[in-house]
């Protein structure tokens, strides 16, 4: 839940037809080059793992394939020209992923007898771990070191190499001789924990308590270890660093161990990264190789991967465009997005998109602090840097549509038909409001709200708290399972979701008295008070102990789970409220044009690439539901009988779903499913004070032993002041 910005952007609205911005230029696509490795597949095995180096001008890829049926693996090492095509390649049964690359030889540690014995080094004991030395040329071993501690890591340094251990660190020369140790005394961080910086030497402790990562310097000489910085005193996110590089969500830092900050080395807004073609089987992953070169890593569900290894070239000349800004909370991390940003990015001549992330101004553990952020934000744009597209469902884009702050994009659809009439009905129906205005566009959603046995809910999925009461009284069962039978939850459920409507802000229609509110805090008591007493007694809904549980829902797969985990046929209900339920969708790359955009036909024109085939597939394979109808019907046909459908996008999220357990999803799932995607009305705006109002209010009854009808006049009160302060 975060603050509702409709009322603060208030303050910068004049009042007045707004002007457009003047154009911005940005440098294009900086000077990053992409090679693209499509990792070669072996029959009956999966990419397991893969690791990335930068060798005397080339990349260096290896990479672990593991059997799809018994514990057998191979490695190949490849050496790749700058088009990411394989020069040169090595294969070794085992495990056999080299920890560090030197110029005439590959470095690995051996842990397992057997992959030793694949390389041909043999005589050592289990307990041993051995560093094996490979000739890149032919895969022979040149040389074995044992150290003295169970070695994890090899690291190249100016004179030679070090070998880490879990708390142990040796330094050898590059003739393998042993020079000095250190005993650190702490948990070394993972095997990428040491560097080396202007012949100085550098290690991370990890500090599980505080889920930090604490930088220490190495004294060889001394043998002792000087305590830095920690990760959490650079930044309030987690960081992850791998040597002096870690990344964020807007791009790769380093920490300056002079200064002891992060200094950003590269700025995902100047650098086109290629999102996912598919499914992936996990998450993808970004290598630093060194300050001018990182890797991309994706393995996808069907056993295939491939790495994007960018280059940076510091002659390549860079070209001025204008400036497309799209801004929002948590902006970079949205895969629609990140596909409508590349393709636009990656063909469009004059203009280049750039975001921009409002997170900083929607941290925060209380309504103070996210206020403060708030009027920050409020500051932000007062200083011209409103964007030229929002971005998220933080904002309340029919709120600000009706204010003239954002566009209605309905004439920009109506020149393409095409476009609104491929929609689902629920995507229109979400999308174009009820007098025909549509302020805000977005690629798919989720579901949220309650789900059902269909026998316990034959008459629809349209329910109101009083009418769930009084079902689950004549069938002895408790209205919700789980832990959403709290007086709050009944509460939140009937009045946050649909706020907009209830209290009718937009159509000047309440719908609600306070002797209706009275009501509500009453049955949500008596639910409360009835529910069970042992955390034990909380069931679902598969045994009829209860009729609801919420949950959300993004795909048919977790749909069919859902069904086989409830031994029935379920319903989404959504959310029971004072006269029906509300069926809220959770929208993905949610975007509204400022009145003030500086191109309101480029901002159109990129922001329709939402609609593409494309972008809707790769969506749609990786757990969302689409808003096309073609698309969505695709994968129904696809789960339904995967050997018939050819699209290997689509059947990605196929592939996934299988790795879970079997799969059989019949026609009458699909209808099912098909039922609750339709269902969708309710788009919601995420707003902490809303909640925080109806929180505070509903617990007064147990914290101050107020009663229903004073809860029901402050909280009536309370909401009819919100709604004037955020809608009038």
């Amino acid at each position: 839940m975060v603050l509702c910005t409709s009322c603060a952007l208030l303050l910068i609205d004049t009042g007045c037809k707004k002007k457009e911005k003047a154009s911005e230029t940005v440098p294009g696509s900086d000077a990053y080059s992409c090679s693209i490795f499509e990792v070669p597949e072996k029959e009956g095995f999966d990419v397991a793992s893969s690791e990335s180096f930068f060798d005397e001008g080339s990349f260096c890829v290896s990479v672990l394939y593991q059997s799809e049926k018994t514990a057998a693996c191979y490695t190949d090492i490849y050496t790749l020209n700058e088009k990411g095509e394989p020069i040169t390649s090595l294969e070794f049964k085992g495990n056999q992923i080299p920890s560090a690359v030197f110029p005439e030889e590959y470095a690995l540690i051996g842990v397992s007898d057997s992959d030793l014995r694949y390389v041909g080094v043999t005589g050592f004991s289990g307990k041993d771990t051995v560093v094996v030395f490979l000739d890149k040329k032919t895969g022979e071993v040149t040389r074995t070191i044992v150290p003295e501690f169970r070695a994890y890591f090899i690291v190249p340094i100016t004179d030679g190499f070090v070998i880490g251990g879990e708390n142990d660190i040796a330094l050898y020369s590059i003739d393998g001789t042993l020079q000095k140790s250190v005993h650190t005394g702490f948990m070394i961080a993972h095997n990428d924990a040491f560097f080396e910086k202007n012949g100085s030497y550098y290690v991370y402790e990890e500090d599980y308590d505080n889920f930090a990562m604490i930088l220490y310097s190495i004294d060889f000489d001394n043998g002792t270890c000087q305590r830095l910085v920690s990760s959490k005193d650079l930044d309030k996110i987690t960081l992850r660093f791998m040597n002096e590089f870690c990344f964020r969500s807007d791009g790769e830092y380093r920490i300056d161990v002079d200064s002891l900050s992060l200094v950003q080395v590269i700025d995902w807004n100047r650098v086109d990264i290629r999102p996912q073609r598919k499914a992936l089987s996990r998450m993808k992953e970004y290598t630093p190789i060194d300050a001018d070169h990182f890797a991309l890593t994706y393995v996808y569900s069907d056993g295939s991967a491939e790495m994007l290894l960018y280059s940076h070239d510091a002659n390549k000349v860079v070209q001025q465009k204008k400036k497309i800004t799209i801004g929002g909370s948590d902006i970079f991390e949205d895969l629609p997005l990140q596909w409508l940003v590349y393709q636009f990015n990656t063909t469009d001549q004059e203009y280049r998109v750039v975001l921009d992330d409002y997170s900083r101004y929607f941290m925060g553990t209380d309504a103070d602090e996210l206020r403060r952020g708030q009027l920050s934000m409020i500051q932000y744009f007062n200083e011209g840097n409103t964007p030229d597209i929002f971005y998220g469902n933080k904002f309340d884009y029919e709120s600000m549509g009706r204010k003239g702050m954002v566009f209605d994009l309905k004439p920009y659809l109506d020149k393409s038909p095409e476009l609104l009439d491929g929609l689902t009905e629920s995507g229109k129906r979400l999308m174009v409001s009820g007098d025909g205005k549509c302020y805000q566009v977005f690629a798919s959603y989720w579901l949220n709200g309650c789900i059902g046995l269909q026998e316990q809910f034959q008459d629809g999925n349209d329910v109101s708290v009083r009418e769930l009461l009084m079902k689950a009284e004549n069938a002895s069962a408790f209205p919700y399972g789980g832990w959403s039978d709290s007086a709050e939850c009944v509460v939140e459920y009937a009045l946050f979701y649909g706020f907009q409507d209830v209290w009718g802000v937009y159509d000047d229609e309440k719908k609600i008295t306070q002797d209706d509110l009275k009501g509500l805090l009453d049955l949500a008591y008596e639910i409360q008070a009835n529910r069970p007493q042992s955390s034990s007694e909380y069931r679902g809904i598969d045994n009829g102990s209860s009729l609801l549980i919420s949950t959300t829902i993004n795909s048919l797969s977790v749909f069919y789970m859902q069904e086989q985990r409830n031994n029935g046929q379920i319903r989404f209900v959504g959310f029971p409220g004072i006269s029906g339920s509300v069926h809220v969708a959770i929208p993905s790359c949610c975007l509204a044009m400022s009145t003030t955009a500086s191109d309101p036909e480029k901002c159109w024109e990129l922001m329709s690439v939402l609609f593409s085939t494309d972008v809707q597939k790769v969506t749609a394979a990786n757990g969302e539901i689409p808003v096309k109808q073609d698309v969505l019907e695709m994968v129904c046909q696809a789960f339904l009988d995967s050997e018939s459908e050819t699209d290997e996008v689509i059947n990605s999220q196929v592939l996934a779903s299988r790795k879970y357990g079997k799969i059989k999803i019949t026609q009458d799932v699909v209808d099912d499913y098909l039922e609750a995607v339709y269902s969708a009305d309710t788009l919601t705006v995420m707003d902490q004070r809303l909640y925080s109002i109806i929180y505070d209010e509903v617990n007064s009854y147990y914290t101050q032993n107020r009663s229903t009808e004073q809860i029901a006049e402050s909280l009536m009160k309370r909401l009819d002041l919100y709604a004037q302060e955020n809608y009038q």
